[in-house]
């Protein structure tokens, strides 16, 4: 075993790969694991173990317990269980008490949509110049590629690792997170993590909050011919619209988080269901719209559902129908709790070296602009996380979804540098 293995090795290895990488994605992109489809979700994590048992690791395979997650406070109501959709880990045991790395990456992808809007099949990995295509291949079945060709590249290099390796390959990140939740339930933690979420090459030590919000609000039918005998609650919610944007405003002038200060618009609310009404010719008597909050490091979930609330109590001071008839507030499901961690922490110059070694420039420090798993690792398990990945986060969820090759390959030199310096 090599101490001080030397880096040009692993860097010319991994160049070495770098059909072999693709190749990997590929077979990650043919695989439809949409989020519950378990046979899809098998398939993939079965060609993860594998690959995670060649290279010697220890596996931990299992199914979630639907109602052991149900008591966690962090647990994501979902109306499907567990049976049939394992998760998979794989440790590498380390030489000595070194400190340990979790490199997490889920294998669940969106829905592609008509399949007719893509220029090539979802499913089908396609390769042009400098991209390869297909659904998954940024958000994150790119990262993941990355992630294990830089661990099966420092083993084939016999790199002295003294930390553990933890390689956690989750699903159900997509809906909310409860693959990760189930892996902290299993206990599983370390001294720092990567989660490999596109980002642009940036390191990203920060994750934005979210929560789901319902508004009902009520009218009277009446017939369109005698509309004026009616109440429509479409244009009630109107009203409610337009306070939203004003709370939206007055937010994003106190978002002052310095990680996320790069960003048109930091704290966005959105409204991204509206539904309501019976027939054409009458005046709708109830709207439902269907909304998200996100939030920045440092912000309270709860309090800010709180000041939502009370921005829409107030949209209806001044209207007598809605002052009778108040709408109707809910937060069902998805609630995604901000996290952080310091800037300074030893972890995060670790990888900035790492990235440099690489790259023979600095990295960019931001804030990941959405929710992940992040907040499960540091705000549940005590485990340092950074979220750093190839792909832009533009192109996750999109038609015609791509990742560029060339940042496939670097992310996976510094991965490998990152997990080097830390583990020995």
């Amino acid at each position: 075993m090599n101490n001080l293995p030397d880096k040009s090795k692993i860097s010319s290895l991994i160049k070495d790969k770098q059909k072999d990488l693709q190749d990997l994605l590929t077979e990650f992109i043919a695989i439809p694991s949409v989020s519950g489809e378990a046979s899809a979700e098998q398939q993939i994590q079965t060609l993860i173990e594998d690959r995670l048992r060649s290279i010697g690791c220890k596996i931990d395979k299992w199914e979630p317990n639907l109602e052991e997650l149900q008591t966690h406070p962090a647990y994501i109501p979902t109306n499907r269980d567990y049976v049939d959709r394992p998760i998979v880990v794989g440790i590498l045991k380390g030489s000595d008490r070194g400190k340990s790395i979790i490199l997490n990456g889920h294998v669940d992808v969106v829905s592609p949509g008509p399949i007719s809007a893509w220029t090539h099949n979802p499913w089908t990995a396609t390769s042009r110049d400098d991209k390869i295509f297909g659904r998954g291949a940024a958000d994150m079945k790119g990262g993941l590629a990355s992630l294990l060709v830089a661990m099966e590249s420092l083993v084939e290099c016999d790199c002295d690792l003294a930390g553990d390796i933890i390689f956690e390959s989750v699903l159900d990140e997509e809906p909310g997170g409860n693959g990760t939740l189930a892996c902290v339930m299993r206990g599983y933690k370390g001294d720092a993590a990567i989660i490999a979420e596109p980002t642009d090459l940036e390191i990203q030590p920060a994750q934005k909050g979210a929560r789901f919000f319902t508004i009902k609000t009520k009218g009277k039918a009446a017939h369109a011919g005698v509309k004026y005998e009616g109440v429509s609650a479409l244009e009630k919610s109107m009203l409610i619209l337009d306070k939203l944007k004003i709370f939206e405003n007055e937010r994003e002038k106190k978002a002052t988080h310095r990680l996320y200060r790069k960003y048109k618009l930091k704290v966005p609310i959105n409204i991204g269901k509206i539904y309501g009404g019976e027939w054409p010719s009458m005046v709708p008597e109830e709207i439902t719209m269907e909304g998200v909050f996100e939030c920045q490091p440092g912000e309270n979930v709860f309090e800010i559902s709180r000041a939502l609330e009370e921005q829409i109590k107030e949209a209806t001071i001044s209207d007598p129908w809605m002052r009778k008839n108040p709408p109707k507030v809910e937060f069902p499901s998805l609630l995604i709790e901000p996290s952080e961690i310091d800037t300074k922490h030893p972890f995060i110059s670790s990888v900035k070296k790492s990235y440099r070694e690489v790259m023979n420039e600095d990295s960019v420090i931001s804030g990941f602009p959405a929710g992940c798993d992040m907040r499960l690792l540091v705000n549940y398990a005590s485990t340092p996380t950074i979220i750093l990945g190839p792909g832009s986060l533009k192109q996750a969820h999109s038609t015609d979804e791509f990742i560029s090759k060339k940042e496939l390959l670097l992310s996976t030199r510094v991965y490998a540098f990152s997990i080097l310096d830390w583990c020995s």
